[in-house]
């Protein structure tokens, strides 16, 4: 009891939540009509100016404390990357969109018990060796997990959950990656995270952690929890995922889970989630199945994990393409070389020039 006390005391709706807290000396709406007035005769701005929302503005002064002309670098800096990314533009029955999701690298599989979106990230199941496509894919889902939140009013800001447990020397990701994800934890979508949640990382992770705080925002850290050792019923680290996310949380992360198919995120079942997805997308946009004469999912040009049991007739000829095998080791396949001794230091030599690109680009995002 007294543990669920202090957790609860130390869980602020305003940082983890909902709208930043905001000084009554600030009249937001002011604020937010000046930076629309600086940005109007940008091109950028008005290529994106319905994205642009009073709301929108508003995180990203909270973000620069206010600070009109930091919060105007910093959308701009964040609508440049959207121009790159295009999350706005792609969609569930994307052909390429639908290929990233084969695995359950990144996946929604719903909100927690404050109503906010959570997003699954599990490198160790990454099935492209593009880092372009990587992005896209994870720029759909943020984007698509901020909509579905928005829509149900419940909360601003959402819970990552990165799943580590199979965490190796080969699916380390590639630092491109690193480094634009960890900005999109961060700048390229300010205010927008309520926890970061590392779930069985290694060691080493911890000690970097424990290194940066003296010198970086401990509103960053205030949203980043690490999980490691035993999880089982009533322990400790169960009881605070517990109050995270809900009493659910090992179903909704997938931890404990069943493997659906080979190489795929633990209790991700492609066959059953993407179709999910698909209607809650059309929902979204309020398109329905009958209506919606041209819908890709009627013309074939989805396509499956190996093996998967066929799916429902509702969306056409789903089950029928079958997608090849692929290497699901990612950009570190490479080292996999026959001589042993050797393979062991190029993954070593790998592994470790990968984790310094991580806490370089991290020790950026946060201090920054």
């Amino acid at each position: 009891m007294e543990n669920e006390q202090r957790l609860e005391f130390e869980f602020d709706p305003h940082n983890h939540i909902c709208a930043a807290k905001i000084s009554p000396d600030i009249i937001v709406g002011e604020e937010v009509n000046k930076l629309r007035a600086d940005l109007v005769e940008n091109d950028l701005y008005r290529e994106f100016e319905d994205w642009c929302t009073d709301d929108c503005l508003r995180r990203y002064l909270a973000a620069k404390n206010f600070d009109g002309q930091k919060a105007r670098e910093l959308l701009l800096s964040s609508l440049q990357w959207r121009k790159l990314r295009h999350p706005h533009q792609h969609c569930s029955w994307d052909p390429n969109i639908m290929e990233g999701g084969r695995t359950g690298k990144v996946y929604l599989p719903g909100f927690d018990r404050w109503g906010r979106s959570i997003i699954i990230l599990n490198n160790s199941v990454e099935n492209s060796k593009n880092p372009d496509d990587i992005m896209e894919y994870m720029a759909f889902n943020f984007d698509f997990a901020l909509r579905e939140m928005e829509l149900s009013g419940k909360a601003e800001k959402y819970v990552v959950f990165v799943q580590m447990s199979n965490f190796s020397f080969f699916n380390t990701p590639h630092f491109t990656v690193s480094l634009e994800s960890l900005q999109m934890l961060g700048p390229l979508y300010p205010e927008r995270l309520g926890h970061l949640i590392i779930f069985q990382g290694p060691a080493v992770l911890n000690i970097f952690i424990e290194a940066m705080r003296p010198f970086a925002d401990e509103k960053i850290f205030s949203k980043m929890v690490t999980i490691s050792g035993s999880y089982e019923a009533g322990s400790q680290n169960d009881r605070r995922l517990s109050y995270l996310i809900g009493p659910n949380w090992k179903t909704l992360t997938g931890t404990d889970q069943p493997e659906w198919a080979p190489k795929s995120s633990p209790g991700y079942n492609y066959a059953e989630y993407w179709p999910n997805l698909i209607s809650r997308e059309k929902k979204m946009k309020g398109i329905s199945v009958e209506e919606d004469d041209d819908d890709p999912a009627e013309t074939g040009t989805y396509k499956v994990l190996p093996g998967l049991e066929p799916l429902d007739d509702e969306f056409g000829t789903l089950s029928t393409v079958v997608m090849p095998e692929t290497n699901f080791l990612g950009c570190k396949a490479k080292i996999r070389i026959t001589h042993k001794g050797r393979k062991i230091w190029l993954s070593l030599i790998v592994f470790w020039f990968s984790l310094a690109v991580v806490c370089i680009a991290f020790a950026w995002v946060v201090i920054v």
